[in-house]
C-alpha cells in the first residue's frame, strides 16, 4: 500500500508541476484547463504569477517529500490544496460562484493521499 501511495503522490505532485509549466508558457490554456479565462493588464500578470506560483509551490512540496521521504512536506502541499477545495465550497455559499465540484473531488482525494503517504512516512 506505501508503494501505491508514493506512486499516485508522486503523479499528482509531477501533474500540478506540469501546470504550473504551463502557466508559464501557455497562460491561455492553463487557465482554459481550470476554467477560468485570462485576464488582461495587470491582472494577467497577477494570474500567471498567483497560479503558476500555487502549482509550483503544491507540486514541488509533494514531489521534493516523495523524493526526500519527507512527510512534512507532504503535508504543506495537502494543506495548500486542501485550502482551495474549502475556499471553492466557501466561494459557492458566500459568494454565490459556481461550485467546480471535479476541482474539489480532484483537491480532496489529492491532500488525502499526500495526507496518507505523509502519515505512511511518519510511523
Amino acid at each position: 500500500m506505501e508503494k501505491i501511495l508514493q506512486i499516485l503522490s508522486g503523479a499528482f505532485g509531477a501533474l500540478l508541476l506540469v501546470m504550473a509549466v504551463r502557466w508559464v508558457f501557455d497562460p491561455a490554456g492553463a487557465a482554459g484547463a481550470i476554467q477560468m479565462s485570462l485576464l488582461d493588464g495587470p491582472g494577467r500578470n497577477s494570474m500567471i504569477g498567483d497560479m503558476g506560483a500555487f502549482f509550483f509551490g503544491m507540486g514541488g512540496l509533494a514531489a521534493y517529500g516523495v523524493w526526500r521521504k519527507r512527510s512534512e512536506f507532504l503535508f504543506a502541499g495537502a494543506f495548500l490544496i486542501g485550502t482551495a477545495a474549502t475556499l471553492r465550497i466557501i466561494s459557492g455559499f458566500a459568494h454565490d460562484a459556481p461550485t467546480i465540484w471535479s476541482a474539489v473531488i480532484f483537491e480532496v482525494v489529492v491532500a488525502a493521499v499526500w495526507i496518507s503517504y505523509g502519515r505512511k512516512l511518519s510511523a
